[in-house]
């Protein structure tokens, strides 16, 4: 990303921070959706990238489906490293629902992930209601590792009934045919 991208993502960061009084008295854009790293619940630092990495490729999925409008990662990253969520907190549940006002969204998917073992991985998300702060639902399972992007297309179908998004054949499709090409490179991808 330019130089020049940032620095328009920063301002905007620092200008909802600055407006945020006023930014809470507005209601946020209908069925906007913002997607924050998944928090890797582990001492396993190789597993990191994880968090990224899954949040871009359930950005890119969400986005698939019509009926929604998913926030851009580099707004919701400039945002998160405003107001200091980036290294913890931004799963956190108010922390959450604030960021996602800020961003003027109307739900946030805060979610985790945890090795279970060396082969098998859980993967969880919630899905909050920034106006109200509650959780309208969520998903959660776990799968061998190998498996790891049939256990995310599972967690986007799921949070797009929790977001009431009837998926056109079509579209469910697109998702479903959206991976990567092995873990190995989609961790090298979520390193940056």
């Amino acid at each position: 990303m330019g130089v020049i991208v940032r620095r328009e993502l920063r301002a905007q960061a620092e200008e909802a921070l600055s407006r945020e009084a006023q930014l809470t008295d507005t209601p946020p854009e209908a069925r906007t959706v913002a997607v924050f790293p998944f928090r890797l619940l582990s001492e396993n630092r190789e597993l990191e990238p994880l968090g990224v990495a899954l949040a871009d490729m359930m950005i890119t999925d969400l986005g698939l489906a019509g009926g929604i409008q998913v926030l851009e990662r580099s707004r919701i990253q400039a945002l998160l490293d405003e107001m200091a969520l980036t290294e913890a907190g931004y799963t956190e549940e108010e922390s959450g629902a604030r960021a996602g006002r800020l961003l003027r969204a109307q739900h946030v998917v805060q979610g985790a992930v945890t090795p279970v073992g060396e082969e098998t991985i859980q993967m969880s998300a919630d899905v909050r209601n920034t106006v109200s702060r509650d959780t309208e639902g969520g998903t959660s399972g776990e799968d061998e590792l190998t498996r790891l992007f049939d256990l995310e297309k599972r967690a986007v179908f799921d949070v797009l009934d929790v977001l009431g998004v009837d998926l056109t054949p079509a579209e469910r499709q697109a998702i479903n045919e959206n991976r990567a090409g092995n873990i190995l490179a989609f961790l090298a991808y979520g390193r940056g």
